[in-house]
């Protein structure tokens, strides 16, 4: 993040996101989880929704709501651990307004809440796919 200060993500926390950055992750969920459980249902916004529980062999816990009617990813709460305190945090996540670009439905407008930065809301208004990126993007910044 532009943001925020530069952190040096270690134990649970690498864990966590080397997870959550695998695009792919739910496609071998068998290797990338210790259990996977489909515990009920619950409503998220006034929709039906499958409740799975997450638990990966090293990395914290999270539990995502699927749409019953479209199967699509309508929210997912865990916690973030700090690096060096080890203190976890409740977070939650809604994902909203999906819209098919080359024949993949993605949320455009994500809500996030978490007690460290309170409510942030995540638009995106358009979606490239196979574009080219120079390699500095991805490259840490100073502290």
């Amino acid at each position: 993040y532009s943001f925020s200060p530069v952190e040096e993500y270690t134990g649970k926390r690498l864990e966590d996101a080397r997870i959550n950055a695998d695009l792919h992750r739910l496609f071998d969920w068998q290797r990338k989880f210790a259990k996977v459980d489909i515990t009920g249902t619950a409503k998220v916004d006034g929709e039906d929704a499958y409740v799975v529980v997450f638990q990966p062999e090293k990395g914290s816990r999270s539990t995502e709501y699927y749409s019953a009617a479209t199967y699509l990813l309508l929210k997912r709460e865990g916690t973030v651990v700090s690096s060096t305190a080890g203190v976890e945090l409740p977070y939650s996540i809604k994902f909203e307004d999906y819209r098919t670009i080359d024949g993949i439905k993605l949320p455009f407008r994500m809500i996030g809440e978490n007690a460290g930065s309170g409510r942030s809301v995540t638009t995106i208004t358009s979606v490239k796919h196979n574009e080219p990126i120079a390699d500095k993007v991805f490259a840490a910044r100073k502290p």
